[in-house]
This record gives C-alpha cells, sequence and structure tokens, in this order.
C-alpha cells in the first residue's frame, strides 16, 4: 500500500533467486520470507517512481542496485 492506495505486487522467480548469495529453488517461500522487508521495500519505491503494471511485476532488473557486488 502507497499513498493509501493498494497495489498487487508479483515477483519472479529469477528475481527472488538473484536476491540470494547461492539460490536454489528448494523452497522459495523461505527466500521470501528472508528478504521479505527489502522486496516490499523495493515495490514501494517503484509504485511511488510511477512504476505501472496490474499487478507491478519485479524482475531481476528491479534489484540490480541493490545486489551485492562480490
Amino acid at each position: 500500500e502507497v499513498d493509501c492506495v493498494r497495489r498487487n505486487c508479483l515477483i519472479t522467480e529469477p528475481a527472488l533467486l538473484s536476491l540470494c548469495d547461492h539460490p536454489t529453488q528448494d523452497d522459495m517461500l523461505a527466500i521470501y520470507r528472508s528478504h521479505e522487508a527489502q522486496i516490499n521495500g523495493m515495490a514501494r519505491r517503484l509504485i511511488a517512481a510511477g512504476v505501472g503494471g496490474f499487478p507491478l511485476v519485479m524482475r531481476p532488473e528491479s534489484f540490480a542496485s541493490v545486489r551485492r557486488v562480490p
């Protein structure tokens, strides 16, 4: 919810896996939960920036600026 407007958001599997150091598809829900604050924050920033889409789809590119550099 941003500025009292509720938006549905979707994070793709590749985007979710991109948030992990050693990604596997074994437990996607655990990966989501461990990065939930980061995902929600990015969704809020994208919505506030006027990114459209219903639902708003977050792809790996959405998180490019927050990934760790090895």
